[in-house]
């Protein structure tokens, strides 16, 4: 049984809790402080594999690790969530509205340097022309060292600081002290393996002042997310902090900060890099994938995802062959991108093109060299039969819960219940790809699923030019995007925009790929201010549509992780959504998102509210962008897709493992 020792802080072990219920081996794990603290000696035994927190941590252990020990440096994730700000620290202390506020969170001891952030404040006070420099210390002692606090208000008294430094003594939440402070200051005398305070304040777009020791030193980057000042020299560190007050300066450091958070420090990556501890290399898994129309065909959720990780999981060596309708590629190349293609004919149907598709496809793959197979769409989960009765290892994603749809009414919402029920007898491993979906499918058919949410790219260039082609202008039009089915709530959105007072135009992006009677309905909708523009091919003009809308309106009613949605997010769009469970979930509640009922009068009063409220829209747009976590990154989800595919090949003939 592998034994996992982690070197540094213990936070890692919540974490790994996570990682460790979703591996397909039982794995150990011990913990160990960093050396120094007097907390541990170096560990005894056999220990498979060492992971320590920071680079500083791996200095520090490796003269009493053996040249057997494998060691790995995994960096700690924090949760990317932003939590309400409830208490306003300076409207509390009184503060004036230009004030800089310099921060410091540490349990008072002697070794967090709280008597040498005080020095800092006083020489900061002393070369200062102006008063508008406040400190903000947040922290309780350890119990029985309750004298510190006494000692830190004598030294504030000494230096004379009473009017300018703030105690708050133990902050449970902490959000609200980071929505407090211009700059964090890191004063600890002794080195810190891997400080969490430094992540926190980076990933509140706050830059960071910190001693040049420890793990900091991996963390901050210097002039570009903050600075290093001396571990002895309260003046000269008071000019490398006094260099970097400047608003503008702050707020490049502080947005860099909260990249780098997302790229190296957040959970996600975390948990991205400890299961790649434990596969093995990519390059020999060939996997075939049923269920969309086809690559590069792009038309809804299922071909953007087929794109996404395709191209992904060749460029790591992954063999991808996926299976196309024949109909939609006037030339039928057998490769493109490295992405192996066959082509299976079908019927031209509403409702039988894609299922006959699949079916032929499933005995196509049965009989191919694929090592697992990744099946899209709900409706295909009776088919997963066919691979179980031929051992092939079988991933299916069940998208939303189609037999609510009101598209499918009387058979065909039974047809897609029964086709859930199978999904879970049939096939190994169920994806969701949200919690509020894992929870549907847990509730009603008993089936554990893991979440992989869809990605979502980052913004891509966009020209303000490419809006000519509708005589449209920046900011003065409205935008839907989505299929015009019943289940987006198109003509509702439409309706209520009609019924409203807006002067601004109202874009509607979209098309089927049949005839039918309700997309005909929406575009036989007459209002000089709407403007369709069906289905948008370009990827550049999409961007611009929706980085230069005054708000985007979403009305996807069933479905997880919604593409539409998060490419809205990833753009800068002010959203407004309809209020399901599942676009609260992608737009965290309230911090990212308004919300509409299911009615034309509901659209109708949100937008006379977002055009009397223009700021508030424009400030939305501008935080937007935090809500695209780590989380949501084609990278993450490509990771996600191959660690479990490799796990229900390793336990091939197992049900819903996960």
């Amino acid at each position: 049984m592998p034994i996992l020792a982690f070197h540094g802080t213990t936070q890692a072990a919540n974490a790994w809790s996570q990682v460790q219920q979703a591996c397909s081996t039982n794995l150990e794990w011990v913990t160990f402080e960093f050396p120094g603290s007097g907390e541990s000696d170096m560990p005894t035994g056999p220990i498979d594999l060492d992971v320590v927190v920071s680079d500083a941590v791996a200095s520090c252990w490796k003269d009493g690790l053996t040249e057997k020990n494998n060691l790995t440096r995994i960096y700690n994730g924090i949760e990317s969530i932003i939590q309400p700000v409830s208490i306003d620290y300076r409207q509390q202390f009184n503060l004036p509205e230009d004030a800089v506020l310099l921060g410091l969170a540490s349990r008072i001891h002697v070794i967090k340097g709280q008597h040498y952030f005080l020095a800092i404040a006083k020489a900061l006070k002393e070369r200062s022309t102006t008063s508008n420099i406040h400190f903000l210390i947040a922290g309780d002692p350890y119990p029985g060292q309750e004298y510190l606090v006494d000692e830190m208000f004598a030294l504030i008294r000494e230096y004379n600081l009473q009017a300018t430094v703030h105690y708050l003594g133990k902050v449970e939440q902490m959000s609200n002290f980071y929505a407090a402070i211009d700059l964090l200051v890191v004063s600890s005398v002794q080195p810190d393996s891997l400080p969490t305070v430094i992540l926190e304040a980076m990933q509140y777009g706050i830059p960071v002042a910190a001693t040049a020791q420890g793990g900091a030193l991996e963390m901050v980057q210097e002039n570009e997310t903050g600075i290093f000042i001396p571990l002895d020299n309260a003046i000269l560190a008071a000019e490398k902090i006094h260099a970097i007050l400047p608003a503008s300066t702050r707020h490049q450091m502080g947005a860099a900060g909260k990249e780098r958070v997302v790229t190296y420090f957040s959970q996600a990556a975390f948990e991205k890099n400890m299961k790649a501890v434990f596969e093995k290399n990519h390059s020999s898994l060939k996997l075939a994938i049923i269920g969309s129309r086809g690559y590069p065909y792009v038309y809804s959720g299922y071909e953007t995802l087929v794109k996404a990780i395709a191209e992904r999981m060749t460029a790591r060596g992954v063999e991808v062959t996926v299976y196309c309708h024949s109909h939609l590629f006037i030339n039928k190349p057998k490769q493109i991108n490295g992405i192996r293609l066959v082509y299976i004919p079908t019927l031209q149907s509403k409702t039988l093109s894609q299922p006959i598709h699949s079916f032929m496809a499933f005995w196509h793959v049965v009989f191919s060299k694929a090592d697992a197979v990744l099946v899209l769409n709900v409706s295909n989960g009776p088919f997963g039969l066919i691979t179980k009765l031929f051992g092939k290892p079988t991933m299916m994603n069940v998208d939303g819960l189609e037999w609510l749809r009101p598209k499918w009414k009387g058979f065909g919402a039974t047809y897609f219940k029964w086709a859930a029920k199978m999904a879970v007898k049939f096939n190994d491993l169920l994806v969701t790809d949200a919690t509020s979906m894992q929870t549907i499918y847990e509730e009603q058919f008993g089936a554990k699923s893991v979440v992989i949410a869809y990605g979502a790219d980052s913004s891509q260039g966009a020209n303000e030019n490419l809006l000519a082609s509708w005589n449209l202008i920046n900011r003065d039009y409205y935008l839907i995007v989505g299929r015009m089915i019943p289940d987006n709530n198109a003509d509702k959105l439409i309706e209520g925009f009609m019924a409203s007072n807006s002067t601004k135009k109202l874009v509607i992006v979209g098309d089927v790929p049949y005839k039918d009677e309700y997309a005909s309905k929406i575009w036989a909708m007459s209002d000089p201010r709407l403007v369709f523009t069906g289905y948008v091919r370009s990827s550049e003009t999409l961007a611009s549509l929706y980085k230069y809308c005054y708000a985007y309106l979403h009305g996807h009613e069933f479905g997880g992780t919604n593409p539409t949605l998060l490419k809205a997010m990833a753009n800068g769009c002010a959203i407004a959504a309809l209020d399901t469970v599942f676009s609260r979930e992608v737009l965290q509640n309230e911090a990212f998102g308004y919300y509409f009922s299911k009615s034309s009068e509901s659209v109708k009063h949100w937008i006379a509210w977002a055009e009397q409220n223009a700021p508030a829209i424009e400030q939305r747009r501008t935080i937007i962008h935090q809500g695209v976590t780590e989380k949501y990154t084609w990278e993450t989800v490509t990771d996600l897709y191959l660690y479990h595919l490799k796990a229900i090949i390793q336990n091939k003939g197992k049900k819903n493992i996960g």
